[in-house]
Formats: C-alpha cells, structure tokens, sequence
C-alpha cells in the first residue's frame, strides 16, 4: 500500500501544478502513474520485483496489459513515440493516424519515454537529441479513467488510500474528486 500512498501524493500535487509549469507539471502526473502501476502490479502478484523496473512504465503497462487485462483502452505505439519524439515537424502538418495518436497521447509518450530525464528539459538532456515541442495541459482529462482504473485494482473498496487535506482549490479538488471517488 506504501507505492499506492506516494501515487496519492504525488497526483495532489499534479493536480495543483499549472500549464506553465510543464516540466514539473510532467514530472508530477508521470511519477504519480510510475508508482500507481507498481501498486497495481504488486496487488495482481505480491512477489513482483517493482524495484527493479525503475522508472520505466512501458514493460509496466504491457505486462498489466497482457497478463492482467488491465488498461486495455490505453493505445500506445512504440513506432508513433520513437517517430515524433525525435522532434518531428510534420506533426503539426499530417493528418495521419499516426499523427492524431501522438497528439491525443502526448502527455503519456513523454512521460512513457523519457520520466527519468523529465527534469533535464531545458538543459542538458541525453534523451532528447534535437529541439522538442511539449504541450501540456493542467489537470488533463486524459489521466482520470487510467488513474482511476489502476488506483480500483490496488484498493477496489476504499476511495481514498489516506487521511490529508486535498486544497483549498475548487479546480483541484475537483480534478481529484474525479479520479476518487
């Protein structure tokens, strides 16, 4: 239960971040899902070694996704993410399926991708050879059903892992409200 207490904490505080803050805005909502699949995981196998993963969630996924039938509606391309995170244009440009599947899963293939240099944006980033266009969106409506559906698997009886005091934000509250409850 402690990964699922961490995940709580750190989605309050994506909750509270801005647009204009992206990279903390990122860095937040990406180790909040990092540690709402290690509950999941550990939940559907208690033996399951999360601390060897790191913060790399695509095997997460795909393992909760093949062996456990969880997060099935999440429709992620490794192809699609190599291809536009490598600071291609076109993206603006094409109205591809490809290009339509990065643009509605943004957020996730930064994350997926690169969670452990999130930080480094703007400086020196190993990832990220070329230039990089991000765009984020505070409280993005896109994490609640996969948040929701992870955080149903590690405690599916209780709405909430622990006692704290959400903000004193409507918008926060709400955003939260909507993944908890």
């Amino acid at each position: 239960m402690d990964f699922l207490i961490l995940a709580d904490q750190w989605l309050v505080h994506y909750a509270s971040t801005t647009s204009n803050t992206p990279i903390p805005t990122l860095f937040a909502v990406g180790h909040a899902l990092e540690l709402y699949l290690k509950a999941a995981l550990l939940k559907c196998d208690k033996e399951f070694n999360v601390r060897k993963r790191g913060h790399d969630i695509l095997p997460m996924i795909s393992i909760l996704k093949n062996d456990y039938n969880v997060l099935k509606s999440l429709d992620v391309n490794d192809h699609i993410m190599d291809h536009y995170l490598n600071g291609s244009i076109e993206l603006f440009e094409s109205d591809s399926s490809d290009a339509e599947n990065y643009r509605n899963n943004i957020e996730f293939y930064w994350v997926a991708r690169l969670l452990k240099d999130i930080k480094y944006l703007g400086t020196y980033c190993e990832s990220i050879k070329n230039g990089y266009f991000l765009v984020v969106k505070a409280r993005n409506p896109y994490w609640i059903p996969i948040i929701r559906e992870l955080r149903q698997i590690s405690i599916p009886d209780i709405k909430i892992s622990h006692n704290y005091s959400i903000s004193n934000n409507n918008k926060v509250d709400e955003y939260i409200k909507s993944i908890l409850f």
